[in-house]
């Protein structure tokens, strides 16, 4: 059902509690149909992006995000690379607002995505 939902679209979020690990299952879970369907960035929130071995080790450390030692996250960032994904880091570092916060990752995503491939998916 949510592979019908995903055809055919440039860009799918995901929303998950950050203080309920359980809530990305369902993006662990959704990782293969997604790659299935030509998907190849995997951005996420609160990864670091001066990991900049990821893709080539092929895995996360301890010192690749802040919640990179929560099980189901680390599991999500290790599946999308062996799936062939390139995750990328969109978290804002900049003081603010939520709002300001909001807008300065949009930007990271239109800066570290879309501006070298405005096709991505």
């Amino acid at each position: 059902m949510l592979t019908r939902l995903v055809h055919g679209r440039q860009v799918v979020f995901f929303n998950e509690a950050h203080n309920l690990p359980l809530t990305r299952t369902l993006t662990v879970a959704m990782l293969p149909a997604l790659r299935r369907e030509g998907f190849d960035y995997l951005a996420v929130e609160t990864l670091y992006d001066d990991d900049t071995h990821l893709a080539r080790r092929g895995y996360p450390t301890a010192l690749s995000g802040f919640y990179i030692n929560e099980p189901i996250y680390g599991e999500m960032v290790r599946s999308a690379l062996k799936l062939g994904f390139k995750v990328v880091a969109y978290e804002s570092d900049q003081p603010g607002t939520p709002d300001a916060r909001e807008r300065a990752q949009a930007h990271n995503l239109v800066a570290r995505i879309f501006r070298k491939a405005p096709k991505a998916r």
